[in-house]
């Protein structure tokens, strides 16, 4: 989801400089905040995150801010000669839909620009594959075009910082280049590890991969924890990248005693476009980048016995480690783009129909905000984790059947709860509309916890834990104190569910005992409201 910039100096960044020369002769440079120069221009876009999704899972945990911000490069000519003021870099249009936000810049003379940059930043949405919706990576296309009817050299420059995989400036870090089918780039995480623990909604674990595709005629290479001041003028002078990784770890940021940052290792990705003429072809003039945070396991959650059991990413049913899957996710790009730009176009039709291109807006912004606080794993192996006195689904052997996904979801901008049921109901009318599939996998871990009898049936559980992603349940009985909305939540859920799609009417039957103990509760003690908070039935206390 788009937010407002926070204003923290400790932001993850991502940057992009774009540079370029219409005669390719060298020259040397060095940042500054405008456009200058008869035959150089640099463009840069600097943003503090992506709309994404490398995070919590489907899309992006950090959650982090984004804005919009053109800032731009010069430099000295040959001769070392000042650099001349001239206009800075435009950004002419910018798009946003439920996939994708996109800006459209261009630099040159005011009225008469000579090159153009479009930065793509895209997250897929596709109702009709959930597995591609629970991939943990994001898109960046740049896109560059010669708006004058002259030819242009173009390197373009992006960098991302530690601070994707940390909360803090001290955190320690530890990084390598790394490469695969078509692709190239670099791998960074914690030193210090932290299993199932977040810190101001950034999880302690897992790899922050930042890769770039290669082949064709755009030659990509990439750095990995290079200082990013040294580093971006370095490309400013030269066009290229200290290659490699640098083999010093250290923290994520340090500092002057002044305040000023000294050192801040970034992980950089350069694409050298060569000339770029008004008949180059889109496919010679787009580069891409893909961003992914990778953690397996993803989820512990709790089983009978009291027993915990850690849920593995759904993507680990058919690719064995993340370069097999950074090998698809590149390869996929064009198709899973088609997908979503599809999605689009019927959720934008659809809410005309009823509404208006307004409400078309909100619900394209809703989309993100919602898979942001969603990730997808592989279904449990049945049924040894579960005992109850009540009836037990009947659970199939996995090896027999394709392989199913579960879905949690975490309580964002708010405490961290897993799964909590009262934000499942208000996302109600978007995942029946989205996909009942969804519904019935975000339902399931809930009937599944239930079902061990750790917890007492009376009333369903207000989540499945305090601090995502511990599904850990609720056996101490201790709730939100909210039985009876969550009760009527529950069955409201469940009925919408069964009447939707087979998922839910198969569920529904599954867990028919459950669902008819809740009615019951709600027969029984709906009239009372100041008891029922407190019921001697459930041996719960309020704790909110």
């Amino acid at each position: 989801m788009e937010q407002l910039e926070s204003g923290s100096p400790a932001n993850p960044r991502e940057q992009i400089l774009a540079r370029t020369s219409r005669d390719g002769r060298t020259r040397t440079s060095r940042p500054c905040h405008r456009i200058f120069g008869r035959r150089r221009r640099w463009v840069g876009v600097d943003c503090c995150a992506w709309m994404g999704r490398c995070g919590t899972g489907w899309a992006t945990s950090p959650s982090v801010s984004w804005r919009e911000l053109v800032s731009c490069w010069g430099g000295r000519g040959a001769d070392g000669t000042a650099p001349v003021s001239g206009p800075a870099a435009e950004t002419s249009n910018s798009i946003h839909t439920s996939s994708a936000t996109t800006f459209v810049l261009h630099a040159g003379k005011e009225h008469s620009p000579s090159v153009g940059l479009t930065a793509s930043f895209f997250s897929p949405v596709t109702p009709t594959d959930l597995f591609r919706q629970s991939l943990p990576f994001s898109y960046l296309s740049l896109s560059v075009a010669s708006l004058d009817g002259r030819n242009h050299k173009v390197e373009v420059y992006s960098d991302i910082n530690g601070l994707w995989a940390a909360d803090g400036e001290a955190e320690e870090l530890e990084w390598s280049s790394e490469r695969g089918e078509g692709w190239i780039g670099s791998r960074f995480a914690l030193q210090d590890q932290r299993s199932f623990q977040e810190e101001s909604d950034r999880i302690l674990e897992g790899d922050v991969w930042y890769v770039g595709k290669t082949g064709g005629k755009i030659a990509t290479s990439c750095s990995a924890g290079h200082d990013a001041a040294s580093l971006r003028k370095h490309f400013a002078e030269t066009g290229g990248l200290w290659h490699g990784a640098n083999s010093t770890f250290r923290n994520t940021r340090s500092r002057t005693r002044r305040g000023d940052v000294l050192d801040e290792p970034v992980f950089a990705l350069a694409h050298s476009f060569g000339t770029i003429t008004p008949s180059t072809s889109s496919l010679d003039s787009t580069a891409l980048v893909a961003i992914g945070h990778v953690r397996d396991p993803i989820v512990q959650y709790m089983t009978a016995g009291e027993k915990t059991t850690t849920l593995r990413p759904y993507w680990t049913s058919k690719y064995d480690s993340p370069h097999t899957l950074i090998d698809f996710v590149l390869s996929d790009h064009s198709h899973v783009r088609e997908l979503s730009e599809a999605w689009n176009r019927k959720l934008y039709a659809d809410a005309r129909r009823v509404h208006s291109s307004e409400y078309a807006h909100i619900l394209a912004i809703s989309t993100r905000q919602i898979f942001m606080a969603i990730e997808a794993v592989w279904d449990v192996p049945p049924p040894t984790l579960l005992t109850s006195s009540l009836s037990l689904p009947p659970f199939l052997d996995p090896l027999a059947r394709p392989p199913k996904p579960l879905f949690f979801l975490k309580e964002i901008s708010s405490n961290g709860n897993c799964q909590t049921v009262d934000i499942i109901a208000p996302m109600l009318p978007f995942l029946l509309y989205f996909s009942p599939t969804l519904l019935a996998g975000l339902l399931e871990p809930i009937y599944r916890y239930v079902s061990t009898g750790l917890y007492l049936p009376l009333p369903p559980p207000h989540d499945l834990g305090d601090a995502y992603p511990n599904a850990t349940g609720r056996n101490d009985f201790l709730y939100s104190g909210l039985p009876l909305e969550e009760s009527g939540n529950m069955l409201v859920i469940a009925a919408a569910g069964l009447q939707r799609g087979k998922e839910g009417r198969e569920q529904a039957s599954m867990y028919y005992g459950i669902l008819k103990a809740w009615a019951g509760y709600l027969v029984q003690d709906t009239l009372f409201p100041v008891e029922q908070r407190e019921s001697a039935l459930v041996g719960a206390r309020e704790v909110c």
